[in-house]
């Protein structure tokens, strides 16, 4: 049996659902691939070619490893914690086409892959607004990541522009703002740095005290004005690449201006529509909303990097 999962990227909004505030995203055509097969014992075991081989009972897990097993953990976790019993163990092969670390979700596609593929083998027919649910309570609650809801709505909806309401885990909140296909490229090099993401998302969660950083309030103003411009294009004039392009790019300028000292280079590369920076302590990972006719071009002018093509 196959799960596969699809990444995300955000157009603007990020941060923005830990506050519970709407956030856009697409999901890309990179997935989480989880091949999984039956079991005749109450275990599971995870295959992986970039993290070690792990087994463990359908049993609620009292102590936590703080490693990447603490994922799989979670998962069980979540259903006795609802009452929900395992009976049936499977193993399951993990393949992805992205590296983890990129800013892409690739945490809470693994998670939903992981819950999606124990639901199948032990008759559990969970909504995905649940799946969305037990998710969160899993990277949330159980592995202490502050974390929003955007990643597991995001990934769980059908391709386009999403407007995402990070206030509540039901799917139906969301608004669907344009359904066109665009291409992207990803871009990274082999370095991830998740301490000035962790720095600044904690920052974020703080806004609401009673003496809030004024920058880091003035970034999520202008995060919302990005978000809330995109749904007014959307019903008046449609969007457009060169649109998408721009809320990416001024996304980035807005991190760049109001929490960051680098000066991050804007692309200038012909085809370019826009870029952002994604992920990995926002550094390592860029995204390229691109014209494909100019695909090759720009990739060579980046050889430098690691290129991954990527549709929306």
């Amino acid at each position: 049996m196959q799960i596969k999962v699809p990444y995300r990227i955000n157009w603007a909004g990020a941060y923005l659902d830990c506050i519970n505030e709407p956030v856009l995203t697409s999901t890309i055509d990179k997935y989480i691939i989880a091949e999984s097969n039956k079991r005749e014992d109450k275990k599971l075991s995870i295959t992986s070619k970039e993290f070690s081989y792990y087994e463990v009972n359908l049993q609620p897990q009292s102590k936590r490893s703080y490693t990447w097993t603490d994922y799989v953990d979670g998962c069980i976790n979540v259903f006795a914690r609802n009452n929900l019993k395992l009976n049936t163990g499977c193993d399951i092969t993990i393949s992805n086409d992205l590296p983890s670390g990129l800013g892409v979700s690739s945490s809470a596609a693994f998670i939903i892959s992981i819950l999606k593929t124990i639901c199948y083998w032990n008759n559990l027919e969970l909504s995905d607004n649940l799946i969305v649910k037990f998710g969160y309570w899993v990277e949330h609650n159980y592995l202490q990541i502050p974390c929003g809801r955007m990643d597991f709505k995001a990934i769980l909806h059908e391709p386009g522009i999403w407007k995402i309401d990070t206030s509540t885990c039901d799917l139906g909140a969301d608004i669907k703002l344009d359904d066109k296909h665009y291409s992207g490229l990803l871009i990274y090099n082999e370095q991830h740095n998740h301490s000035a993401d962790r720095k600044f998302l904690d920052n974020v969660t703080r806004i609401k005290e009673a003496k809030p950083n004024t920058l880091i309030s003035q970034f999520i103003h202008f995060e919302e004005c990005i978000v809330d411009c995109a749904s007014w294009w959307a019903n008046e004039d449609g969007l457009t690449e060169t649109y998408m392009g721009a809320c990416l790019t001024q996304s980035m300028l807005n991190l760049k201006v109001n929490i960051f000292e680098e000066e991050y280079h804007i692309c200038e590369i012909d085809g370019v529509y826009g870029e952002k920076l994604v992920g990995s302590g926002l550094k390592g990972a860029k995204f390229l909303l691109i014209n494909s006719d100019y695909e090759d071009q720009i990739k060579d002018q980046l050889k430098d990097f690691n290129i991954v093509k990527c549709n929306i």
